[in-house]
């Protein structure tokens, strides 16, 4: 052999030593370091904390890596509220801080609303992981170490680790909409100069759904469907059709736009296209024999989050989803006298309002279980499972899947973003160097197709494939777009499973905008027109 080619097999070797080294113990976190480690602490949606772990974990071959394969370990709070990340930046990385110690702390406390405003308001602390030089308390949370799986190295992972927390500015944001839809989510409300100090890129699309009660949707197959039709719930055929696309029925935007907004406060104002006298009260089902309480009263579980920063001041409402419903349904932020979206305080009797998506379906539960009719507000993350009394519906004759969105047949969806500052503002400074370095990287990585569609893998619908596309506009190296004719598992250039992308955004240059209409341009409405 050759002492050129025993060189290169030493090199080789010596690179996959290094690219495969041991985890990074947190008796090493020294933030003080700074010529030798990166930290960055990142505020907002917990929404995407599944997307952040995976992106820690994602290797090289997935288009891109931020930890060395190996050396991640991951610690976690009871309540999966906060997190860190401890791993040696990996050799993909941009020269200045590859090798390096990187240290990722998350905080999720706050939802969406939690990174955005603390981003430029000094005032608005979020509690993240207290750390001291050599680990402090985190030292003491043991791990376990589990194995690589495709795309996403081994790991060590460290759960329960309650250890104390302190308010902290935090460098990066991200949201499950763009910020400026939270502007009057703060008090006071953001200002212009506060959201103009941040630049926002879009990192991918989350696929919002309509959820209603079993019962009523029920009902609804029994008003849409001829008693001949499978999807008719007395015909024989519809325990093994029931759940299907095809046999959904459908709500048209006018008609969420009059239920969530008071317009339209019962059921019977539903009637069946082909029996006069009967509608959507009247109707029973095999399994809903009696027809709907409460004089067939619409109900409606809504989101919202009401509370306070570390600091005191108010965070009057911080739910994406339901901004992504006044918006995108109500035109409220971007219209000018819009309707509002119904609240608890004005209609006690009907109206519940949750701090989470967990809540909604409760909330759409206990309503079916009275038999009453209900609507809610959920993203299609949420799924229902054997015991629920909940399902989807059709949106302007539309399924809310992936494949109907990336075919521009279906936009009810909203663009998570991330942010950091890139003007100097209320004493806080630019991110720059090393922690600006990462978090590019960050943002390059986060939706990777390999990440997304781990993620869909646990979000297929009786009636599709749901949950995330990419942004067409991000910034992932070197992953080209999906080409037409789609299509969900068939594999080629247009399967959606492989390459989740949005093929349309709601802003320009990647940048969304939720008040702009999909593909759309400034100016025009954002409302989808009324069937």
């Amino acid at each position: 052999m050759t002492t050129r080619i025993v060189s290169k097999l030493l090199a080789c070797i010596a690179f996959i030593a290094t690219e495969q080294a041991q985890a990074l113990p947190v008796a090493q976190f020294n933030e003080a370091d700074v010529a030798n480690q990166v930290t960055l602490r990142v505020a907002g949606s917990s929404a995407l904390d599944a997307m952040l772990e995976l992106q820690w974990r994602v290797q090289a071959a997935a288009g891109g890596e931020l930890c060395v394969p190996g050396s991640l370990d991951i610690y976690r709070s009871s309540n999966l509220l906060h997190r860190l990340a401890f791993c040696t930046a990996s050799a993909a990385l941009p020269v200045a801080i590859r090798g390096k110690r990187l240290a990722i702390f998350k905080a999720s406390t706050d939802g969406s609303g939690g990174g955005v405003a603390p981003l430029v308001r000094p005032s608005n602390l979020v509690p993240f992981f207290q750390v001291a030089s050599g680990g402090g308390t985190l030292s003491g949370c043991t791990g376990v170490t589990l194995a690589a799986s495709g795309a996403f190295a081994a790991y060590t992972r460290h759960d329960a680790c309650d250890v104390l927390t302190q308010p902290m500015t935090p460098d990066v944001g991200l949201s499950d909409l763009e910020p400026k839809v939270f502007q009057g989510a703060f008090s006071p409300t953001l200002t212009a100069a506060e959201l103009n100090a941040l630049t926002t890129q879009g990192l991918a699309a989350v696929v919002y759904g309509v959820p209603v009660s079993q019962g009523l949707r029920d009902r609804l197959q029994a008003l849409s469907f001829p008693l001949a039709s499978p999807c008719h719930p007395s015909n024989l055929a519809y325990a093994a059709n029931a759940e299907t696309e095809a046999c959904m029925p459908n709500l048209t935007t006018a008609q969420l736009q009059s239920l969530m907004t008071g317009q339209r406060s019962s059921w019977c104002d539903f009637a069946s296209p082909t029996t006069a006298g009967t509608n959507l009260c009247t109707t029973t089902t095999p399994s809903y024999a009696t027809p709907l309480a409460s004089s067939g009263a619409v109900f409606v579980c809504r989101r919202t989050f009401n509370g306070n920063f570390a600091d005191g001041s108010l965070l009057v409402r911080s739910s994406s989803t339901q901004i992504a419903y006044e918006t995108r349904l109500l035109g409220q932020g971007c219209v000018v006298g819009s309707q509002s979206f119904l609240t608890a305080p004005a209609d006690p009797a009907h109206i519940t309002e949750l701090p989470d998506g967990g809540g909604v379906i409760t909330c759409l539960n206990s309503h079916d279980v009275a038999n009453r009719g209900a609507i809610g507000v959920l993203s299609t993350e949420f799924k229902p499972v054997a015991a629920d009394k909940w399902r989807f519906v059709r949106v302007n004759g539309y399924a809310p899947t992936l494949l109907n969105a990336a075919k521009s047949n279906y936009d009810f969806f909203g663009e998570p973003t991330i942010q950091w500052r890139t003007v100097s503002i209320a004493g806080l400074p630019i991110l720059a160097g090393d922690q600006l370095t990462a978090a590019n990287a960050s943002y390059q990585f986060l939706a990777l197709p390999a990440i997304l569609s781990t993620l869909n893998a646990g979000l297929v619908q009786s009636f599709g494939d749901a949950g995330f596309l990419r942004n067409l506009a991000h910034g992932n190296l070197g992953i080209a777009a999906p080409l037409p004719p789609f299509n969900i598992g068939a594999g080629g250039v247009g399967d959606l499973r492989s390459n989740p992308t949005l093929m349309v955004s709601r802003g320009l240059s990647g940048q969304p905008n939720s008040c702009l209409p999909a593909g759309g341009t400034a100016g025009a409405s954002q409302v989808v027109p009324p069937n």
